[in-house]
């Protein structure tokens, strides 16, 4: 699919601004991950399965987050290096 200049740095900046959204909503949710499991050691309940089930699926939910953000880097670095910008305007 052939883009105009304009569509291809309007699709890089819509790209951009949505990668920046989602690192800014992992943030949030490792934030809150770590608030959870030091409440859940100063109450003693970090020993407890289902705080321990709730845990791994918290940790699971950050890994799924940062696994999706990788993708979408690349995927954002593959468009812009085949429209001639930069490769790595998200390096890893």
């Amino acid at each position: 699919m052939n883009f105009s200049e304009f569509e291809i740095i309007q699709k890089i900046k819509k790209s951009t601004m949505t990668i920046r959204r989602y690192e800014r909503e992992l943030a949030k949710q490792e934030k809150l991950s770590a608030e959870n499991q030091l409440l859940a050691q100063r109450l003693g309940l970090d020993k407890d399965a289902e705080t321990q089930s709730l845990r791994a699926s918290e940790e699971a939910t950050v890994n799924s987050m940062r696994t999706k953000l990788v993708e979408m880097k690349v995927a954002h670095n593959k468009f812009a290096h085949e429209h001639g910008y930069p490769s790595e305007l998200f390096p890893e």
